[in-house]
């Protein structure tokens, strides 16, 4: 196995730029259904133009759930928006000892990889702890 990509940064030390996506995302969070698991997450977008698209976990059930990084995604599809440069993510407390940044599921890097792909354009992932102090910045290469 290879060494891993994940870049470890403060908050503070993000651009302005990322900073904002990150209170984006933080937001999103707040839009969350996730009454089994009761992690809420959210997501936001950053297109080339600078446009911001918002997305939210959905849980439906225990096992059928929509994660945050995929609502974004559909929802930038439907706008017509494709060339994303930017990925923020905040999960709050999944528990007493969430600390750190959270990285994608199986599912997300999938969706994540088809549209770099399709789209011939890499996005960088930024991911912040629930204190928004420590953020892990990735690419979905990164975690495969």
């Amino acid at each position: 196995m290879g060494k891993s990509m994940v870049q470890h940064t403060q908050y503070k030390k993000l651009s302005k730029e990322e900073q904002s996506l990150l209170q984006e995302a933080r937001e999103s969070a707040n839009q969350s259904t996730a009454e089994y698991s009761h992690t809420h997450v959210g997501a936001a977008l950053l297109t080339d133009q600078g446009k911001v698209i918002r997305g939210a976990n959905l849980e439906n059930a225990p096992f059928d759930s929509v994660c945050t990084e995929r609502t974004a995604l559909l929802t930038a599809n439907v706008l017509g928006e494709r060339n994303i440069k930017l990925l923020a993510l905040y999960v709050k407390k999944m528990h007493d000892n969430h600390k750190k940044p959270s990285v994608m599921c199986a599912k997300c890097r999938v969706m994540v990889a088809h549209h770099e792909r399709k789209y011939q354009q890499p996005i960088k992932i930024i991911s912040v702890c629930p204190e928004m102090k420590t953020v892990y910045r990735f690419g979905v290469e990164d975690l495969v």
